[in-house]
């Protein structure tokens, strides 16, 4: 999978952006490496590269990231891909995937969307689905990074007058 970068998803259109980059650029390198080690951990435990692929991609079309949707667009997984994986990544239902799975995209939704909704019983139900504790922990931690790293993208376009 090709760097995701902040820089190269909001370029240096103007003097506001370029300011940014050059002020902030420690956060920037942080945030950057936080969103690769969300996508693409070396040990991604029981939430497959791929999985984390089609999420990312599903999230990013979901809240209109269109840069960061035509980055992983070009950058899907060597190995891995599937056509339910392709179906989770436009933002269909996972139909043909196993219970597991579609349990953790309805969870991953949920926590994208309607953050606020998360309850003890979704993650009873993650369990009942068969998600160990650890990937439950590294699914919330790849939304959260996500979520942070589209804001982050968001915001510095509509700093930019390009919202």
């Amino acid at each position: 999978m090709q760097t995701i970068s902040l820089e190269t998803l909001i370029g240096r259109h103007d003097s506001v952006a370029s300011d940014l980059f050059d002020k902030r650029r420690e956060i920037i390198d942080l945030s950057d490496a936080c969103l690769h080690a969300a996508i693409a951990p070396s040990d991604p435990g029981g939430i497959s590269r791929g999985l984390r692929w089609a999420l990312a991609l599903r999230m990013a079309r979901l809240h209109s990231i269109d840069e960061l949707v035509d980055v992983l667009e070009t950058s899907e997984p060597e190995h891995e891909t599937s056509g339910i994986l392709g179906s989770i990544a436009v933002g269909w239902e996972a139909t043909g995937a196993d219970v597991r799975t579609s349990a953790i995209v309805a969870h991953a939704d949920m926590l994208a969307n309607e953050p606020r909704s998360a309850t003890k019983q979704c993650i009873v139900k993650l369990i009942e689905a068969g998600v160990e504790q650890a990937d439950i922990v590294r699914l919330s931690e790849f939304v959260g990074v996500l979520s942070y790293y589209m804001r982050v993208v968001a915001g510095v376009k509509l700093l930019t007058g390009r919202a």
